[in-house]
């Protein structure tokens, strides 16, 4: 059955009726149609970027140059005038030139204020450098309105906080902490609208990618749990499988959200029979959690249409693959084996569930 059609005007007149946006609904929509009409083609907006770093980059050059003369409290000094220099570029003009160009500045003015700190220590500190950076960036997000510099800033975070925890020897967390971020992530993405009617589109986007591609990052590593030749004694990812539990469930419950709304009340046997092959992918994956991140990914890329998301999904799905495949020790006909098997079981399941679907009145698809 064909799905009824509204208009945004009819979306929005029902939100504020239900007092869930501010009454002037009407003039901030005009206004964001308006910058919508305004924007200009991507490849012009590159080439504006290109030529904004390019200047900066020199500016930038020189000024690194006078301050590795300088003493310590000159980084400082400097660094900070770069980052105010770059949010009063942001908050005066707003061009794609100017956007860029402040970009580049705060993040040289970054990296020059971090190292003046570090310097008022008796020697160099990677730790105090990392703490440095990354408490600067969480300074920054809320008042650096820079779609990219969100993104950028929280990855960089995510990265930061691995390096330091493998500092200090703690990378026994990290089985817990790519559970936990997912946590965050999946909550941002099911508040996504409600966010966004708030006016925080320009916050949460960035953020929910950074930090996606952060999580991918850290189960990134457990691939190291299958490469003895790189270890030695030195465990990257240990326990692997609490990723693997801490993925599943978040998975089920993303299941249980989306495919109730998709399946209704009346197929209940479709929905056992897709929460039963979850668990059985969950207890087969256990050492390998960026397979089981990888499903969790796409179920809420697809069902959001957000096909930025399912790509990111597709992609980290076919590298962790290759790379855990790579890594076990075993021969190249057994991993052969393996995919083949997996492939026919997924190609069995997907025909159960159509069987199932068609069986409860509902006609399978392609």
């Amino acid at each position: 059955m064909k799905q009824p059609v509204h208009s945004v005007r009819e979306v929005l007149s029902t939100l504020a009726a239900e007092a869930r946006i501010d009454d002037n609904w009407q003039e901030r929509a005009t206004s964001a149609l308006a910058d919508m009409d305004e924007a200009q083609p991507w490849y012009i907006r590159t080439m504006v970027g290109f030529g904004a770093w390019l200047a900066s980059l020199l500016l930038i050059s020189f000024v690194l140059g006078v301050s590795l003369v300088t003493t310590k409290g000159g980084f400082v000094l400097i660094g900070g005038l770069c980052i105010m220099a770059a949010l009063l570029l942001h908050y005066s003009l707003n061009n794609d030139f100017t956007d860029q160009a402040g970009l580049a500045m705060n993040l040289a003015g970054q990296v020059l204020l971090a190292i003046g700190i570090t310097r008022y220590q008796s020697g160099t500190d990677v730790e105090t450098l990392l703490l440095t950076l990354i408490l600067i960036n969480v300074i920054l997000i809320p008042f650096y309105r820079d779609r990219i510099f969100r993104f950028l800033a929280t990855v960089f975070i995510t990265a930061a906080s691995v390096v330091l925890l493998y500092f200090w020897e703690w990378q026994a967390s990290l089985a817990f902490l790519a559970p936990l971020l997912s946590l965050l992530f999946l909550w941002l993405v099911m508040s996504e609208d409600h966010l966004t009617v708030k006016g925080y589109d320009a916050l949460i986007r960035p953020l929910t990618t950074g930090l996606l591609v952060g999580i991918f990052g850290i189960t990134l590593l457990s691939t190291f749990y299958v490469l003895p030749e790189l270890i030695h004694d030195f465990e990257f990812y240990p326990q692997p499988w609490i990723s693997t539990l801490g993925f599943g469930l978040l998975l089920l419950f993303a299941e249980y959200r989306i495919l109730r709304a998709v399946f209704g009340n009346g197929q209940v046997s479709a929905l056992v029979a897709i929460y039963i092959m979850t668990l059985l992918i969950i207890l087969a994956t256990l050492t390998a959690p960026g397979i089981t991140l990888s499903l969790l990914v796409l179920i809420l890329g697809t069902s959001r249409g957000n096909w930025v998301m399912t790509g990111l999904g597709i992609a980290f799905l076919a590298t962790y693959t290759g790379a855990y495949f790579y890594g076990i020790e075993s021969s190249l006909l057994i991993k052969s084996y393996s995919l083949i098997g997996t492939g026919l079981i997924v190609l069995m399941g997907r025909w159960i569930l159509l069987r199932l679907a068609h069986t409860e009145g509902e006609k399978p698809h392609a």
